[in-house]
């Protein structure tokens, strides 16, 4: 939140070095903040691609600043990969599986996430603490500085009770769902709590 526009510039300059050298499947385009604001298409591809919007953050939280300088997306090929550039952190990478994909695609969504992390630190450097792990602007994030969710659906007959009961056996992670009742099917995320004292693999499990 206290960079200047110059040092926001130069560390979008060095990612974007960084980027330009991802392999095969990794390669892909970056889009300058400002660029995909005025860009409607692009806009509502994200929208149909559902991802997460982190460049949308509040005012008091200092991240706005000198907004949208400095900052970016980058989207490989078919947009299985979406790096953001200086907005809620330095470096946001995301890496969706298509829906229906089942486990095998969620796994090719995390072996993509690894190959991502492993291209870009040759690069880049990332700070790190031996207690607190990934140093990220967001305490929340501290520790693998890692998030997974989960979109389901699942049958109307799921209660608020069952959801509790859902969080209460598997207190690492959380489940938002979407709509009560009505016949109809709810949409239900599942989300990853914890990422500070836990390993990795720990996250993942």
């Amino acid at each position: 939140p206290k960079m200047s526009v110059q040092q926001l510039r130069e560390v979008e300059r060095r990612i974007c070095q960084a980027l330009e050298r991802l392999p095969g499947p990794m390669k892909g385009s970056y889009t300058s903040m400002r660029a995909v604001m005025a860009d409607m298409a692009l806009q509502e591809e994200l929208e149909r691609a559902e991802l997460p919007q982190t460049y949308r953050l509040t005012e008091s939280a200092g991240m706005l600043s000198a907004w949208p300088e400095g900052r970016g997306i980058f989207l490989n090929a078919d947009r299985s990969l979406c790096i953001f550039v200086n907005v809620e952190d330095h470096l946001t990478v995301v890496c969706t599986a298509n829906a229906g994909g089942g486990a095998k695609k969620a796994q090719d969504a995390l072996e993509l996430a690894e190959s991502v992390l492993n291209a870009l630190s040759a690069s880049l450097s990332f700070e790190f603490d031996p207690v607190l792990g990934y140093i990220t602007p967001s305490p929340a994030k501290l520790g693998t500085a890692l998030a997974f969710s989960l979109v389901l659906t699942l049958p109307p007959v799921l209660s608020a009770e069952q959801v509790e009961g859902i969080e209460e056996r598997f207190p690492q992670v959380c489940v938002e769902v979407d709509g009560e009742g009505g016949g109809a099917a709810h949409g239900c995320i599942v989300f990853s709590r914890l990422s500070l004292g836990i390993t990795e693999v720990d996250a993942i499990r």
